[in-house]
């Protein structure tokens, strides 16, 4: 073995204490995506920052989350598109993942030639997000959420949690399964829409 890293999927502080321990780790893989960045659920950027602080190299995986940075609620393409007609939604999903220093892999995921030819097209070009973009991106999240049967506010739920996880965590889950253009495991949930609703 030539080069020492490993997958992961939990929070930033036990990445923080796995790296304190294991020093001869020398990158990380982490889910990261415009999406998860901020999210309570995979804390995308904080895991980041940890390695990072660590001085550790970064690959990310899910840049476009399993295609549903690719297909978008409507809301959210048309904000997409509005902004540049030309640039495929995946695209957006594309630069923001290029657009942080010390990685050295993005593992898009693609299941067409054509989303091989559009990712190419834009890490060949590729324009790192200035830091309006960035910021107008935040605003794009709060569409996205908005458009999935919980909504993007979950802070009357703050504090509160089911069998020691936190709600908020729960629904943010849900949520983004329902968003998913082909969610997998809950599928079953979304033949049942009254299964599951947020007033």
């Amino acid at each position: 073995m030539r080069h020492l890293g490993f997958s992961f999927h939990s929070s930033a502080k036990l990445l923080d204490r796995i790296l304190d321990e294991h020093p001869e780790v020398e990158f990380v893989q982490i889910p990261f995506n415009y999406i998860d960045a901020q999210s309570e659920l995979v804390q995308a950027m904080a895991a980041y920052e940890v390695i990072r602080k660590h001085g550790k190299l970064a690959v990310f995986m899910e840049p476009v989350k399993g295609g549903g940075l690719a297909k978008v609620p409507p809301a959210v393409e048309e904000m997409l598109k509005g902004r540049d007609p030309e640039a495929s939604v995946a695209s957006w999903a594309i630069r923001y993942a290029g657009s942080f220093e010390g990685v050295i892999c993005n593992l898009s995921g693609m299941s067409t030639l054509e989303q091989v030819r559009d990712n190419i097209r834009t890490v060949q070009q590729l324009e790192p997000l200035t830091a309006e973009e960035m910021a107008w991106l935040g605003e794009v999240v709060k569409v996205y959420k908005q458009a999935g049967p919980v909504g993007a506010d979950l802070s009357r739920f703050e504090g509160l949690t089911y069998h020691g996880a936190p709600v908020t965590a729960i629904l943010e889950a849900y949520n983004m399964c329902q968003l998913q253009p082909d969610p997998g495991f809950s599928d079953d949930n979304k033949k049942s829409p009254s299964l599951f609703h947020i007033h």
